[in-house]
């Protein structure tokens, strides 16, 4: 499961809450874990691509809440915002966060297994964890 480079392989029939929605992440996801201070709630920080307007693959980024570490699949806030739309001056577009975090817990919760993993060798760093193929970036 675990390459070289630290990143883990995207199952080839990835599991979501929804199975009847295409895919609209592609290539690899880039996790980190951000504990927010000693006592404020942690959140998952996510970098992806997607060709959700169906044209050309765009840079996202996303912030999942964490309301139970031990439990990555748990639903929750889910945020996205297009790298583009923050560089630019003009007004950020409104993504719908539910229909990229179907795709993104799953994909949390491989990263997380990783991260439990090299906590427990005391491996550092932790984070970031990169799930996916080749490909997106």
């Amino acid at each position: 499961m675990a390459q070289d480079d630290g990143s883990i392989e995207r199952p080839e029939k990835l599991w979501r809450f929804n199975m009847e929605a295409e895919p609209i992440i592609k290539g690899k996801v880039a996790f980190d874990y951000h504990r927010n201070g000693i006592s404020g709630l942690g959140f998952y920080s996510a970098r992806f691509s997607s060709d959700t307007d169906g044209g050309e693959l765009e840079p996202f980024v996303a912030i999942l809440e964490a309301f139970d570490l031990d439990d990555p699949f748990e639903r929750g806030h889910c945020y996205v915002l297009a790298v583009k739309d923050l560089l630019d001056s003009g007004p950020v577009r409104n993504w719908r966060g539910d229909n990229f975090e179907d795709e993104l817990r799953p994909l949390l919760a491989l990263a997380w297994q990783v991260w439990r993993q090299r906590i427990e060798a005391n491996e550092y760093p932790f984070w970031p964890i990169i799930v996916g193929e080749d490909g997106g970036d």
